[in-house]
């Protein structure tokens, strides 16, 4: 690594990320190919999709009101893609932090994070822009829990967004995809607007788009 936090030479930062990940590149592959195909015919990978407004909202009271949401849990062995949920606890987290150059994922419990999406009205921020559902993800017990807050109308988005922070604070890193540049700064914008303070101040951070675009 040079003291910018980027690998100092290419060669060795795969041979590296390859020793932490247990396995070479190419083996990855074929293990992941492999993988896939011992995947059983008969487990279904296809969800519950419905049109119009969501289904099995309940209203929960959170520091700043009311606002609605849902959760769902998932068995560790649920599928997603080719892999189980719970295998993410085989991850080496030194892998991102040499990735992404920055020291602070060496340390990231994928077990204690909390997983990060968002919908909005749009990719700019502001007070133009609403956010209407908020995604989040997190190991519990056996389970992995899906949380997901909706915007039931203007009124709700400052309780939504307390509860958003609130829910954040309590993790130990956050994970997202492309979240750094997106979901985090448009929840900040909103969070400034309505008087709540942002939950990512201090929490390490692993945006996947990095290390999966390189």
């Amino acid at each position: 690594m040079s003291s910018a936090g980027t690998p100092a030479d290419p060669g060795v930062s795969r041979e590296r990320i390859a020793r932490l990940l247990g396995r070479g590149v190419a083996q990855a592959r074929t293990d992941s190919a492999s993988h896939a195909q011992s995947i059983p015919a008969t487990e279904s990978q296809t969800g519950t999709h419905t049109s119009g407004d969501p289904v099995d909202l309940e209203q929960g009271v959170g520091p700043a009101g009311d606002y609605l949401a849902r959760c769902k849990d998932f068995k560790r062995d649920t599928l997603h893609g080719a892999w189980r949920l719970g295998e993410v606890d085989g991850l080496d987290p030194r892998a991102f932090a040499l990735l992404c150059g920055d020291a602070s994922l060496g340390d990231l419990d994928p077990e204690r994070a909390v997983y990060l999406d968002t919908e909005t009205t749009g990719l700019s921020g502001g007070a133009g822009t609403w956010v209407f559902m908020v995604g989040l993800g997190w190991f519990e017990g056996g389970a992995f829990k899906v949380w997901q807050g909706f915007l039931g109308g203007p009124e709700q988005e400052a309780a939504l967004l307390a509860e958003t922070a609130r829910r954040i604070a309590g993790a130990q890193s956050v994970v997202s995809f492309f979240g750094k540049s997106f979901d985090r700064h448009r929840l900040e914008d909103k969070m400034r607007i309505v008087g709540v303070d942002s939950p990512f101040e201090g929490l390490p951070h692993l945006d996947l788009y990095h290390p999966m675009r390189r």
